[in-house]
């Protein structure tokens, strides 16, 4: 059930017996438009989980959280296409399992309210605390620095960055260090005050609870009607006429190699199914023919797996080397995707392939996690798709819907990480 508390503001209610808690996602979303706006954002998601006035300490919110039997807490930011979401979470015990049925749902929205609406400030001013803000800050520049240390995550990030064109997308979601560096208590007031008053809000809770009661509860918190962004959320470019490569030297035991390749599949659209089919097949799963051939047959990889991400429609493969083997490591990728075009695999190969599918989809409708996430994408794009719906979509997927797909994805960036 999907309520509009304001304007631009909604209240996702997805009723479950299912699990022993109940799960919130409170999540502001924007269209980003700059670099500066990630870094804030990011920011201030670490700078309010972790205080407000009445708990202006970590250990104040960790005593709250223990009084209301041991509930979970926490904020994140992801992305999708053009969008950045700052989510806040929070898991707690459903009232029928404490003694005396104590139920915790409005305790836990006052909370939620608290760390929102009320964040830590100070002084004459009431500017956000400089100390707390410091130390979030330099937190965060430390995290994003330590990403150098991870060689795989790092490949990837200077791939991205070959493959977009627009800088927004070039950055991952929390921003970069060079930019988190130059923020001041003044730009996270901006970005707290824009992001509270404009950013479209979705709120999704799932577990054993009253629709009318979660639907009065849920009224208390202080949202102001807004005006919503009709941004598209998918990311699109034009081809590249020329493939982007990019070698850095580094001494390696594993060298890095990365591919981007464009795949103008949209989400939910009318190959998306066929693309999930596509990529498990090329490097999506333990059956791919990346695994099977290149690591397993060819012994030419470590690994060797591939992703898509159809908000940006972007396939990635991702490989560790030996980096003398680099040439013969892309050949054989290659060669996988052309058969893939050419239809050159087994009937049996693609019906396992859609059975992995298939097992994993409903291994994950035992997760109150994932059942959030599905009705947040549900929100987001506009599209609710049933269980049985999505089974009979996957199941459907024929080899030419396959070959449909592979003959669209376009090799357009590879980066290399490692030395000889």
């Amino acid at each position: 059930m999907r309520i509009e508390l304001v304007k631009g503001v909604n209240l996702n209610i997805i009723p479950s017996k299912q699990f022993k808690t109940t799960r919130i996602f409170i999540s502001f979303i924007k269209n980003i438009e700059s670099k500066k706006e990630l870094a804030e954002r990011a920011l201030l998601a670490n700078y309010l989980e972790m205080c407000s006035q009445n708990y202006p300490t970590q250990i104040d919110i960790a005593r709250k959280l223990s009084q209301m039997y041991g509930a979970s807490f926490g904020s994140s930011v992801d992305r999708r296409g053009n969008y950045q979401l700052v989510n806040f979470s929070i898991d707690y015990i459903e009232g029928k399992y404490l003694v005396g049925n104590e139920d915790l749902l409005s305790e836990v929205i006052e909370f939620l309210k608290e760390i929102i609406f009320n964040p830590l400030k100070v002084g004459e001013n009431k500017n956000f605390d400089e100390e707390t803000f410091t130390r979030q800050k330099n937190n965060t520049i430390t995290y994003l620095n330590s990403i150098k240390e991870d060689k795989q995550a790092y490949a990837t990030a200077k791939l991205r960055k070959l493959y977009f064109d627009n800088e927004i997308q070039q950055v991952p979601s929390f921003g970069e260090s060079e930019d988190v560096e130059k923020l001041t208590i003044s730009d996270l007031m901006d970005a707290y005050q824009k992001m509270l008053n404009t950013d479209r809000v979705e709120i999704m809770i799932s577990g054993d609870v009253n629709t009318d009661e979660v639907v009065n509860k849920f009224s208390v918190l202080p949202f102001k009607a807004r005006n919503i962004s009709r941004a598209s959320m998918s990311y699109t470019q034009e081809i590249k006429q020329e493939i982007v490569t990019q070698i850095d030297e580094e001494p390696l035991s594993q060298s890095k190699f990365d591919m981007a390749f464009r795949l103008p599949v949209v989400y939910r659209g009318d190959l998306h199914y066929a693309a999930l089919v596509f990529n498990s097949l090329f490097g999506g799963s333990a059956l791919s023919l990346l695994f099977t051939v290149v690591r397993e047959k060819m012994s030419m990889a470590y690994y060797a797996n591939s992703n898509f991400d159809p908000f940006r429609q972007l396939l990635v493969v991702q490989t560790g080397i030996s980096y003398t083997n680099k040439d013969k490591v892309q050949e054989l990728i290659l060669e996988q995707l052309e058969r893939l075009r050419k239809g050159d695999f087994e009937d049996e190969l693609l019906e396992q392939n859609k059975n992995n599918l298939i097992s994993s989809y409903i291994s994950r409708l035992d997760s109150q996690t994932s059942a959030l996430l599905r009705a947040q994408s549900a929100a987001l794009t506009g599209i609710n798709v049933t269980v049985e719906e999505w089974l009979d979509n996957l199941q459907s997927v024929t080899k030419d819907d396959v070959m449909k797909v592979a003959k669209m994805v376009e090799l357009q960036a590879t980066y290399m990480l490692g030395t000889n």
